[in-house]
């Protein structure tokens, strides 16, 4: 199966599109699967993760394949480009509007907010400690206040959350000749508005940063800490206290400080990185959101720093591995939990440390991605490091449980399973010879529902694709490497089947094979008509 046809329809597998317009002739439509692959369990995406994009050629091809695992966008402008690409459905990828600077037009504005009505979040000036020449909206304090009513009204016509003005450490002059600091910039912000009006405090419902820091460590004090130092302008640390913590919106972000710490060399660093950055920022409850920078920019070449989403041309777009690796990675959704027979991507953990994440390379799956570096080893301080990850889990049952586990190795593997802290199995497991096999350990169990902890304590290379614990039946049925049975869904579509269509992950339109997907359509007359449509890649 290539890495274009994983599948995305319900339990990760294809995605439904509807096209054209509304029509009034009802159908319902019985879509069965027959697929030689298990069924993949999913946790929701994240409503944290965002992306920043500009580029004037982005289609709704491109915001299909996003949306798996991206929940919001926004791309420095009142409205999204090309105009109309977003929905505004649930599932949807949801456009943030930003006011620049203090000449955005509100009129455009409004107009869009009006026939949006999902619309979630407004942002605030972008960077106004920066020149224009280093792509800030370069306003001083008093200007920003004088202006800041206005976008304070727009938020409270359309109830929008309000995100501050974005911050980044200043480095240059504004046109008072001052160079401004993060927060000093928002103190005096504060104090000029304050000032304009009453005494009033002004309203800022998240404080939006921007960061290029190279490591996740510095981006973990960055969010989490730095804003609410006592070494912060007082007027700001005043602010906070009359009117509580802030969570932060990270609005740009990747590695990007330059080759100064020999880091940023290989899109896998960065990649590496980023992994490490988004579980900082999924993980922590003082973070309301964040958003990649970019997804292609003003070219399609993914050279230093290395942080493109896409690469190749708007004609024939795909994911580079950092793009697929964000999209994809753990959405960390803790009400989510795993029963008996569900397969569980290696990808979507609760925790992890220490491992890396990167494209699968094996083909029977239907998971995106592969957990490497899953092996015990030594740092630079020749200090042994046992990287693990997390899992939640729930059972109904207290017996022995069979865990299987999808890995790849050339030197066998140690593995220790720990429930709810407490370790419960070790297995030593043969080499898989550089293939992917499946792999059992038995580990004992008691009903509820559980953490369950993965450590590889052998220091020898490892991947692991997916994960699922054996010996319930359930409802999610099939051996990875059997034939799963066929999954009806029904549903009611406003549209004829000429106007329906399906797609890959990455929106294009699949192909048809010889055998697969069915879809079978009632009429209002009572005829049932039953067409095939797609089946997936065979194995290789």
């Amino acid at each position: 199966m290539s890495r274009n046809d994983y599948l995305c329809f319900r339990y990760g597998l294809y995605d439904m599109k509807w096209q054209g317009k509304r029509c009034e002739l009802g159908l319902w439509m019985v879509l069965v699967l027959m697929l030689p692959l298990a069924i993949v369990a999913q946790p929701r995406r994240s409503t944290k993760r965002g992306l920043c994009e500009n580029n004037p050629h982005y289609t709704r091809a491109w915001a299909d394949s996003l949306k798996v695992g991206i929940s919001w966008t926004y791309n420095w402008a009142t409205t999204p480009s090309p105009d109309g690409l977003y929905t505004g459905a649930t599932d949807d990828i949801l456009f943030a509007p930003m006011c620049w600077n203090q000449r955005f037009e509100e009129k455009k504005l409004r107009n869009y907010l009006d026939s949006h009505p999902a619309t979630q979040i407004l942002l605030g000036y972008n960077e106004p400690n920066f020149t224009s020449g280093d792509g800030g909206s370069n306003m001083i304090p008093s200007v920003a206040a004088l202006n800041w009513p206005k976008v304070e009204q727009i938020a409270e016509d359309y109830g929008l959350m309000l995100v501050s003005p974005a911050m980044n450490f200043g480095y240059k002059a504004l046109s008072d000749g001052k160079v401004w600091g993060l927060d000093e910039w928002l103190g005096a912000f504060i104090e000029e508005y304050q000032k304009r009006n009453g005494g009033r405090d002004p309203r800022m419902d998240c404080i939006a940063l921007h960061t290029y820091m190279n490591w996740a460590s510095a981006v973990d004090w960055y969010v989490n800490e730095y804003l609410y130092s006592e070494e912060r302008d007082p007027r700001l640390l005043a602010y906070f206290e009359r009117n509580g913590r802030k969570k932060v919106m990270l609005t740009e972000f990747c590695a990007w400080e330059g080759d100064k710490d020999g880091f940023v060399t290989t899109e896998e660093s960065q990649i590496d990185q980023m992994v490490e950055k988004v579980r900082v920022l999924e993980q922590s409850p003082d973070v309301a959101g964040y958003a990649w920078f970019m997804g292609i920019g003003s070219n399609f070449t993914n050279d230093f720093p290395y942080n493109h989403i896409f690469t190749g041309s708007d004609k024939a777009l795909q994911f580079t591995d950092l793009g697929l690796v964000y999209t994809h990675m753990s959405s960390f959704d803790t009400l989510w939990h795993y029963k008996p027979g569900q397969m569980i991507a290696a990808k979507d953990y609760i925790d992890m440390r220490e491992c890396k994440m990167r494209p699968s390379t094996d083909h029977e799956s239907p998971c995106a991605l592969d957990v490497t570096r899953f092996q015990q080893y030594k740092n630079w301080k020749n200090e042994t490091i046992t990287p693990y990850v997390e899992y939640l889990i729930n059972v109904g049952s207290e017996k022995r449980y069979t865990l299987s586990l999808r890995l790849c190795n050339t030197s066998g593997a140690t593995i220790e399973v720990l429930v709810d802290g407490k370790k419960k199995a070790t297995a030593r497991l043969a080499s898989t010879s550089g293939q992917w096999a499946t792999q059992t350990v038995a580990v004992p169990l008691t009903p509820g529902k559980h953490r369950m902890r993965l450590n590889n304590v052998k220091q020898a290379d490892n991947r692991m694709n997916w994960l699922r614990i054996e010996g319930e039946e359930t409802d999610t049925i099939a051996d990875a490497t059997g034939m799963a049975p066929p999954i009806e869904e029904s549903f009611h579509s406003p549209l004829r089947p000429d106007q329906q269509s399906i797609c890959d992950l990455y929106g294009r339109p699949a192909s048809s094979r010889s055998h697969g997907l069915l879809i079978r359509t009632t009429r209002k007359d009572g005829r049932v008509e039953t067409k095939k449509v797609f089946s997936p890649a065979r194995k290789r």
